[in-house]
């Protein structure tokens, strides 16, 4: 899960994340989320589209490959409509199933087997 944190996220020194916030991230990592934070003062120091991509990237450990074949969108093939690209490689990225969801995927399958 990415979260955009405020300046309303922080606790007066405008660096500590607030209780609510810290609350948040605990019951979605109890989830099985893994969180990750974008705090404002991060994003708003990048310039361009390009930095602000190459920021997500690295934030989310993200290896995007741009010369993946157009015919195949994860996004797509979710909404049963192979072969058609619907977004891009970046959606796909940031729409890839977690390790731990998957894994809880595949053990919720086996109990129904």
């Amino acid at each position: 899960a990415v979260e955009v944190d405020g300046p309303t996220h922080f606790l007066g020194d405008g660096r500590t994340p607030n209780a609510s916030t810290l609350l948040k991230r605990r019951q979605l990592g109890q989830l099985g989320y893994t969180v990750v934070a974008v705090p404002f003062w991060e994003w708003g120091a990048l310039r361009s589209d390009e930095a602000k991509r190459r920021y997500l990237v690295d934030k989310l450990g993200i290896t995007l490959q741009e010369e993946a074949p157009p015919a195949y969108s994860y996004a797509a093939h979710a909404a049963g409509q192979q072969g058609q690209q619907a977004y891009g490689p970046m959606h796909d990225a940031l729409h890839q199933p977690t390790l731990q969801q998957q894994q809880h995927q595949q053990q919720h399958q086996q109990h129904q087997h």
